[in-house]
């Protein structure tokens, strides 16, 4: 059975070890709020001091098959 997830976007001024756990959470409670059963989290998070000037990008691949 194929169902459509959520995708999750924080961020923060603190540890990545505490970003993660906030995260993981909203995935749970997004599943929770629609009532559906949650198979797997995957989490990429990226932790950057910066020294001088810092950009980001995140990007996620959507598809689905008929």
């Amino acid at each position: 059975e194929t169902q459509p997830g959520v995708i999750m976007e924080f961020e923060d001024h603190t540890r990545l070890e505490y970003v993660e756990t906030i995260v993981k959470q909203m995935v749970v409670d997004a599943f929770e709020y629609r009532k559906r059963a949650l198979k797997e989290i995957k989490f990429v998070g990226v932790e950057h001091q910066v020294t001088k000037c810092a950009a980001t990008f995140a990007a996620a691949v959507l598809w689905y098959e008929d």
